[in-house]
């Protein structure tokens, strides 16, 4: 693939060659799948920005047309989806992502377990993506991955009831002690994906609840003390366009506090946000073009510096804003 995308690979090295440290065309197009395949929206400004900085406004379009004409002769299709106020590209999943629904579970688990052994090799980039791939595809070569990791207690009977609802594609529910709790509530969850951070395991999908709309939530597996498959409950699917790299907290979602944050948005740092922000938190358009945002922080000396890294001003609590407005007379020159 990589001599086909931008045509004559060896022409486009020697010209990047002469314009110093300028990518060639097949570098930049590599760049951006090697962005789409993590699962990243990408808004058009951002893509200007790091692939096409030394473009016109009118060049920038062109060619970028011309790189998308080049990706889809490869069989990688871009699709551009609206987010509130911003515009993003992403990978179209059900143009350019291989169709499982017809392959047997036999055979997904084939897959998973050379996907593990590829994820096993230290030569071989991008680790997390091959880990969730084995998680979505194999989940019984998934859970024997675990089992390896942890010696000879394999997965916990709450994570092995989690992998038998995806893999049912059952609603499951889980008996969770959250820090906002003062003793453990059941909630019922549709999984759509898992993901690790250190000794962790999370798992991502719309919360059900009688009288209330499905609400993305992210549970950490290790708070739960059961799990039951609802198996007479309807079957679900998983929409194609779902990134689990998409729910993945944020550096300030991790630790022992648990502190609900506010943020004003500004309209021109938008777009920026929306890509660092993911799918976390919940943002709401406000009249004036701006937007708030919502998220439980557990650090909230590190929930400031993103903060002040993304562009945004925290509203509440107070603490947060104290220590946002102490890390800016630091930073101020």
């Amino acid at each position: 693939m990589a001599d086909r995308l931008g045509g004559d690979g060896a022409k486009a090295k020697s010209a990047g060659t002469a314009r110093g440290t300028r990518p060639s065309r097949n570098q930049v197009q590599c760049r951006i799948l090697l962005d789409l395949m993590n699962g990243k929206h990408i808004s058009s400004e951002a893509i200007r920005q790091r692939y096409y900085q030394d473009l016109s406004t009118s060049s920038f379009h062109k060619t970028f047309q011309r790189d998308r004409a080049a990706l889809e002769a490869e069989g990688i299709h871009m699709v551009e989806r609206t987010h509130g106020l911003a515009k993003t590209w992403t990978l179209d999943a059900k143009r350019t992502l291989a169709d499982m629904t017809s392959v047997s579970a036999e055979d997904a688990r084939v897959v998973a377990e050379l996907l593990r052994l590829a994820a096993g090799d230290q030569s071989v980039p991008h680790h997390g993506t091959l880990g969730e791939a084995v998680a979505r595809i194999g989940l019984g070569s998934c859970a024997g991955h675990m089992q390896e990791s942890q010696g000879s207690r394999g997965p916990s009977p709450t994570l092995a009831t989690i992998l038998e609802g995806i893999g049912r594609r059952k609603p499951v529910s889980v008996t969770y002690q959250s820090l906002a709790d003062d003793k453990p509530v059941t909630r019922a969850m549709c999984v759509w994906g898992l993901f690790s951070i250190g000794d962790a395991t999370y798992a991502v999908g719309p919360r059900t609840k009688a009288g209330a709309e499905p609400a993305m939530r992210t549970y950490n597996l290790s708070r739960a003390t059961s799990a039951e498959v609802l198996g007479r409950e309807p079957s679900y699917e998983i929409p194609e366009d779902f990134r689990v790299s998409d729910w993945r907290l944020l550096p300030f979602e991790i630790g022992a506090g648990h502190v609900p944050a506010t943020f004003h948005v500004p309209q021109q740092a938008l777009s920026g946000f929306l890509q660092l922000a993911r799918c976390r938190g919940t943002v709401t358009a406000d009249a004036d073009g701006d937007s708030r945002w919502e998220i439980v922080a557990r650090d909230v000396k590190g929930c400031a510096r993103w903060a002040i890294a993304a562009g945004i001003y925290p509203l509440a609590p107070a603490s947060l804003v104290e220590v946002w407005e102490s890390l800016l007379e630091v930073t101020q020159p």
